[in-house]
């Protein structure tokens, strides 16, 4: 059962699309229930198409107007994610795992030259993080967990205004705590895991001058996990994920004493839902294809966020040679249509742009080894 597991943990993991705001990996807590010595390496990359296009005409000071109907062009990069996990047996009940990833991150720039109200502003947003989790089997039934995650994050911004900024990287940290039930009869797992907030405070430069240090909160997040065997070699998994996207803002002090806004809000949280089926076919090979679905924050999204809701789909395939298992996934992710937030002089809460049938193309690697 292991094998299928773990097929469908992969497509999980190689989706590509966030699970909302600026969320690029979740913690792989399937890890903690592999038997004995487990090492994962994995990588995925995502292909995003994501252009919008202005529903008003913006007069631009010395310039002239940017046209209702400007495009965009595609704004968002094509990024690449590695992560690298180990988990070891130190005794009967007692496990550790620790993983290494790049929990949030964002990468957005507007093409110069297309007459969008936007166009040459750049942001860019990168974070690496260091997980430590213990787990404790109380029972064959009953498991407890928790651990600390040693985060940095760094972000970079330079607007089509000639407004400029450029963070420190400082190191915060958080809680991860958890609980899970399990009958392996059945192969069946019923597992939930907090995350704490992590507030980063950061130093940074606006248009080249030091400001005062402010606060952006990575927010926190509450995940259920499940999967159960339904017939001889198929497990039905899923999951459930709530994150508290609307703590979240970058306001450096400059900007929010200039215009009154914060660089990039979220209205609302997230919630993103997944389905999916596993089945083995051989010894050596086995299978899955999951569904998912993010409702979004609502609201008018950020213009350096210009996404918000998705659905996508994704299929992975394993191969396990004795210690040895590759797995192979790729995914399609369709966005939601939305619209941007305003700024001046257009009336606060106001749409600057539509932003409609975008979409993303995922693949990704895994190989991991069991000792």
């Amino acid at each position: 059962m292991r094998t299928w597991a773990a097929a469908g943990a992969a497509v999980l993991a190689a989706g590509g699309a966030a699970a909302g705001g600026i969320e690029q990996t979740v913690f792989p807590v399937g890890i903690l229930f592999e038997p004995g010595g487990y090492a994962e390496f994995s990588l995925g990359r995502a292909t995003p198409d994501v252009r919008g296009r202005q529903a008003v005409a913006i007069p631009v000071p010395g310039i002239g107007v940017s046209p209702e109907g400007a495009a965009s062009g595609d704004v968002a990069a094509d990024p690449t994610l590695a992560a690298l996990a180990l988990k070891v047996a130190l005794s009967d009940r007692l496990d550790l795992a620790l993983v290494v990833d790049s929990p949030v991150g964002a990468d957005i720039a507007y093409p110069s030259g297309t007459g969008y109200i936007l166009a040459g502003t750049r942001a860019r947003v990168t974070s690496e993080a260091a997980t430590a989790v213990l787990k404790y089997r109380i029972d064959p039934a009953w498991s407890v967990y928790g651990g600390l995650r040693a985060q940095r994050g760094k972000g970079v911004a330079a607007l089509s205004t000639g407004y400029t900024v450029a963070s420190d990287r400082p190191t915060d940290m958080g809680l991860l705590v958890g609980a899970a039930f399990e009958r392996p009869a059945i192969a069946m797992r019923l597992s939930v895991t907090y995350e704490s907030a992590i507030r980063h405070r950061f130093r940074a430069l606006e248009n080249g001058q030091p400001t005062a240090p402010f606060t952006t909160e990575v927010p926190q997040a509450l995940t259920l996990n499940a999967q159960t065997g339904v017939a001889g070699d198929t497990l039905l998994f899923g999951s459930l994920r709530w994150r508290d996207w609307s703590a979240f803002e970058i306001a450096p002090p400059g900007l929010l004493a200039a215009t009154g806004e914060a660089l990039v809000a979220y209205d609302g949280d997230t919630v993103t839902a997944t389905l999916g089926l596993g089945r083995r076919f051989s010894d050596t090979w086995s299978g899955a294809v999951r569904l998912t679905r993010n409702g979004g924050m609502g609201g008018l999204a950020s213009n350096l966020s210009p996404v918000d809701g998705y659905t996508g789909l994704g299929l992975g395939l394993t191969y396990t040679q004795g210690p040895v298992k590759v797995t192979g996934a790729l995914s399609y992710t369709r966005f939601d249509s939305i619209r941007t937030r305003a700024f001046a002089p257009l009336p606060e809460g106001s749409p600057l742009s539509d932003f409609r049938d975008n979409e993303a193309i995922g693949a990704g690697l895994s190989v991991a080894f069991t000792f």
